[in-house]
C-alpha cells in the first residue's frame, strides 16, 4: 500500500503528534519507545514530536514543496 504513495511522484509528508524515535523515557517519545511506522521509508519529509502543530507545519511545508520546480531533484520544464 505504501507504495502508491511513493509512485505518486509528489511529496508526501507523515505527521506523528510524538516523536516515534524518541525513547519512552523522554516527554515527548511515544509509551512503547522507539520505532517506525510502514509508510517511512516512502515519505519524503516526517513532522512529528510538535503535537496539534505538526499538522500546519507539514501542510505548510507541502505547499511550499509544491511550489518549489526543482523539489525532490525535478528537473524544470
Amino acid at each position: 500500500m505504501p507504495f502508491a504513495l511513493y509512485d505518486t511522484g509528489k511529496p508526501v509528508v507523515e505527521v506523528h503528534f510524538a516523536n516515534i524515535r524518541a525513547s519512552a523515557a523522554t516527554a515527548r517519545g511515544p509509551v512503547y519507545g522507539p520505532g517506525e511506522s510502514t509508510f517511512t521509508p516512502f515519505v519524503s519529509g516526517q513532522f512529528m514530536g510538535m503535537r496539534e502543530y505538526s499538522y500546519p507545519g507539514a501542510l505548510l511545508s507541502l505547499v511550499l514543496a509544491l511550489d518549489d520546480e526543482t523539489f525532490l531533484g525535478a528537473k524544470p520544464e
